[in-house]
């Protein structure tokens, strides 16, 4: 390719129309395709008739000439006719832009109506182009939320695959030191699991403490009888209830786990005791 073309969306306009900027490079100089030769390529039948087949004949070019340094200098210098020279430069130095704008003249009430039809479509145009920005914000949320649910669900389906992974892989690895020695690490472990067991099976030491704790919430109640007349509202229960049931879940799953690993260990010494 010779030139590089450049689409430039400018003004929505009503009507599904738009105001399109069209700049054509070359590649091998880098310089900018002059607008009189852009129009002239334009009106070529053939160039002519594929951009109405693809606007579906309602492509219509408009050059914008850009004035040079020197011309808005001599523009601005004279005030025009019919502008107090004191007004114009007012409006010198009320412009909000003087690299893009230059103040244009108002005179008579055909020109300040049209200025002022040109504002309400102006404004109608930034509304269009507001709704259509909160439009694609809209249906962005609602990208991220099916983002958010679809990553949710794959990180479930992570740890489903994780805990499938370890288990098999704990199994694979009971099988494998069935047949092998047991290291100092696992005699270790298997003595503080022993420990921890016979810590559990203390009926004086647990149990003991439980039962001080209870004598003294009963000493507490005796000494304060507004403990005993404390009530929890019916959401209040279903927390605590919730909580209880989930430490008496994790509770349980530490026995098995502990159970697990001492018949573990039984069965490994078992072996070791057979070889």
């Amino acid at each position: 390719m010779n030139h590089t073309v450049k689409l430039e969306l400018k003004t929505i306009l009503p009507d599904s129309k738009a105001l399109i900027a069209i700049m054509v490079t070359e590649n091998a100089t880098g310089k900018m395709i002059p607008d009189a030769q852009l129009r002239t390529n334009f009106n070529q039948p053939q160039c002519k008739q594929q951009l109405n087949q693809i606007f579906i004949d309602s492509f219509v070019d408009t050059i914008f000439t850009s004035l040079s340094k020197q011309e808005i200098e001599a523009y601005l210098s004279t005030p025009p006719k019919g502008i107090d020279e004191r007004i114009w430069e007012q409006a010198k130095l009320e412009n909000p832009d003087p690299q893009r704008f230059i103040p244009v003249p108002l005179i008579g009430f055909k020109a300040l109506n049209h200025r002022f039809k040109l504002q309400e479509k102006e404004i109608h145009q930034q509304q269009l182009r507001l709704k259509q920005m909160i439009d694609n914000v809209s249906s962005l949320e609602s990208n991220i939320s099916q983002f958010k649910a679809k990553f949710e669900e794959c990180r479930r389906k992570h740890n489903n695959l994780s805990y499938r992974v370890l288990h098999k892989m704990i199994a694979q690895e009971v099988q494998r030191k069935r047949t092998m020695p047991i290291q100092a690490e696992e005699d270790k472990l298997r003595a503080d699991l022993e420990v921890i067991q016979a810590e559990l099976n203390v009926p004086t030491k647990f149990q003991g403490c439980l039962n001080e704790l209870m004598s003294q919430l009963r000493q507490m109640q005796c000494q304060n009888p507004l403990i005993g007349k404390i009530s929890f509202d019916k959401s209040s229960m279903n927390e605590y209830l919730q909580f209880l049931n989930e430490e008496n879940r994790g509770i349980m799953n530490l026995v098995e786990i502990l159970k697990k690993d001492i018949h573990d260990i039984s069965l490994i010494i078992g072996k070791k005791s057979t070889i």
